[in-house]
């Protein structure tokens, strides 16, 4: 646990240290919190809570990015421990984080059962009538501050950042990329998530653009934390992109075969970001690869299942 401008990111120990992060704020007894991560991260949004000078009873709101379990998993079970709580988020996600039902299903075909289980717990419906979907471009006023939301599709189709324009700071989901302080070298490695099933180059490239114009100082990402210098990360990652979706279309040119696809991918990114981490000067530890390793298969994964669809759809 960690403080940086009066907000304190939270590890939530999802998978490895520092991989995933919750945002609170407290100020004059009320609480907000941004992304939630999984039912196995309460213990320590509750202990955060607690420790920054919070109650359960004075949480004003819990804001999603969006509807992937490791950002929003604990909703449902949150809002019935902060029981004055209410859900921001796009209307999209929203409504999944109601009617779950579909998600956990299409996740538990994914995981199976007990690995589902075991990365994110149970998720519990959230009351429809505890619940904010905000539209692009909507403000919400908190304790003095104004919390902007703005749609950022790309990696997912419903996905929205927060600004707060009084502090320069920008809450950025998955939409401006990855960034784990134990993968450090000279530069930054700073990469993006293209993972199942939203994702599109044009959006993603737009939603970069959308978060640099709010002029922030520095952005909140929930993995990891708060990072600067967001003009020059913002390049890198429309440069990385550049690259994903030149796979899609490498793909189609070199005639992977369907069955190929996915393995060719993997291979092909694995090759990428062997590359980026020697550009970066990292050290190609054990722990770096295992920590790269999911976000390699789930790049693979999302990029796959858009270079199928453009094949059906010729």
């Amino acid at each position: 646990m960690s403080q940086v401008n009066s907000w304190v990111t939270i590890d939530c120990h999802y998978q490895f240290p520092q991989f995933a992060a919750a945002f609170l704020k407290t100020k004059s007894g009320k609480s907000v919190l941004i992304e939630n991560n999984t039912s196995h991260a309460i213990p320590f949004l509750l202990d955060a809570l607690i420790k920054s000078g919070g109650a359960p009873d004075q949480v004003d709101f819990l804001i999603v990015t969006h509807a992937h379990l490791d950002h929003a998993g604990a909703t449902g079970q949150l809002m019935q421990l902060f029981k004055n709580a209410q859900l921001i988020a796009h209307p999209k996600a929203a409504r999944t984080l109601i009617n779950p039902e579909r998600l956990v299903e299409s996740a538990e075909r994914v995981y199976g059962q007990s690995q589902f289980e075991q990365l994110y717990g149970q998720i519990a419906p959230v009351p429809a009538e505890r619940t904010i979907a905000v539209q692009d471009g909507d403000a919400i006023q908190w304790q003095g501050e104004t919390f902007q939301f703005f749609f950022t599709e790309g990696h997912a189709s419903h996905h929205c950042c927060v600004a707060i324009p009084e502090s320069g700071e920008v809450f950025t989901g998955d939409a401006f990329g990855l960034c784990y302080p134990s993968i450090s070298g000279k530069a930054p490695f700073h990469f993006p998530s293209t993972s199942p099933v939203d994702f599109d180059h044009a959006k993603a490239v737009m939603s970069i653009d959308k978060i640099l114009s709010t002029q922030s100082r520095g952005a909140f990402l929930t993995h990891f934390g708060w990072v600067q210098d967001l003009t020059e990360r913002g390049q890198l990652l429309k440069q990385h992109l550049d690259f994903h979706q030149e796979l899609i279309e490498k793909s189609e040119v070199q005639q992977v075969e369907d069955e190929q696809l996915e393995s060719w991918m993997l291979r092909e990114l694995q090759q990428y970001f062997e590359d980026q981490l020697d550009r970066c000067g990292v050290q190609k530890s054990q722990q770096v690869l295992d920590i790269l390793k999911m976000d390699i298969h789930l790049n693979a994964a999302g990029l796959t299942i858009v270079a199928r669809k453009r094949r059906k759809s010729r």
